[in-house]
Parts: C-alpha cells; sequence; structure tokens
C-alpha cells in the first residue's frame, strides 16, 4: 500500500503510527512537503530526486554549527539562538521540537533595517535543504 501525506504533522503522524503498528504489509509512506525532520522510513520528493539515503554517518546541525562570517557571533538558549554583529541582529535560529535540544530547523537572516531577507532550512542530517527568499514588503519571491 502506498500513503500520501501533503504534511506530516500530528494527525497524519497518527495515522501513519497506527498502519505501522498493524504490520499487514510493506508499504511506502510518501510526504510531499518535506520539512526535514521526517521518519526515517518515509520519503519525499525532495529526497528521491536529491538522493540522500546514505544518511548514516551524518548527525543533525546544533545551533552553534550554523555558518555564520567571522566574528559574528552566536548566542543561545534552549528555545532559540540569536545571530549578531557587534551587538546588531543579523539572524534568529529556530530549534526543531522534539526530544533532542537545540537542533536547527531554520535560520531567519535579517537586513540592517531588521526586515527578513533570507530563511534556510535544515534537515534532521544537518544539510540545507532549502532557501526562501523574501523582497523588500517580506513576501516570497
Amino acid at each position: 500500500m502506498i500513503k500520501l501525506f501533503d504534511y506530516f504533522n500530528d494527525h497524519s503522524r497518527k495515522l501513519y503510527e497506527s498502519f505501522k503498528a498493524s504490520k499487514l504489509e510493506e508499504d511506502l509512506t510518501i510526504v510531499l512537503n518535506d520539512n526535514g525532520f521526517l521518519p526515517d522510513d518515509v520519503i519525499s520528493p525532495y529526497q528521491f530526486f536529491a538522493d540522500n539515503h546514505n544518511t548514516e554517518n551524518m548527525k543533525p546541525r546544533f545551533f552553534n554549527q550554523v555558518t555564520v562570517p567571522a566574528f559574528w557571533e552566536i548566542k543561545g538558549n534552549n528555545n532559540s539562538a540569536t545571530i549578531n554583529d557587534m551587538g546588531r541582529l543579523r539572524g534568529k535560529i529556530f530549534y526543531q521540537s522534539g526530544e533532542r535540544p537545540r537542533i536547527v530547523s531554520r535560520v531567519e537572516w535579517f537586513d540592517d533595517q531588521q526586515r527578513v531577507r533570507f530563511v534556510d532550512y535544515y534537515s534532521k542530517n544537518g544539510i540545507k535543504f532549502a532557501q526562501t527568499v523574501y523582497d523588500l514588503i517580506v513576501k516570497r519571491s
């Protein structure tokens, strides 16, 4: 059986776990909108076409592993982290909610007027797999 989900939210997770617990047959679970933190036996079109199957040795990206320019600093706590340059806010790091703390799910990058210009998305394996670019009115480009 093929199970096809648009998003992997709480409702689809419960249905997925129910099917998995029933163990009726081998099946395939596909999620169209990958948030980077899907279970290992669930695939997305991105994972299929990117061919990122060799992830055994890959680890999640923690907040202090986000790449920033020289002399910028990252200040973090258990809820989120900020990226600063000479006291000026340059970005905000958001964590994935779950059992492991401080794993990066996305980073919002700000311009000089504190407007969001880019959002980088990271997977559970520490791969930057998507980026959203915003225009000056903070709309997706």
